[in-house]
């Protein structure tokens, strides 16, 4: 293998990482926004059973 071939498979290998890199933060990011809302939700279903709102 010549320089320029190791220096283009590294170049190959950086570029798979990124897009893993991309696909992980969007997928972090999903989880997040589902948790939130899961959050949300139990937070409104509360107030909603105590039966009254509670002082804002």
């Amino acid at each position: 293998m010549t320089e320029n071939e190791i220096q283009d498979d590294l170049k190959n290998i950086e570029k798979k990482l990124d897009d893993v890199k991309k696909i992980n933060t969007a997928i972090r990011s999903l989880l997040l926004v589902i948790v939130f809302i899961l959050v949300c939700f139990f937070i409104m279903s509360f107030i909603y059973f105590s039966g009254h709102f509670p002082p804002i």
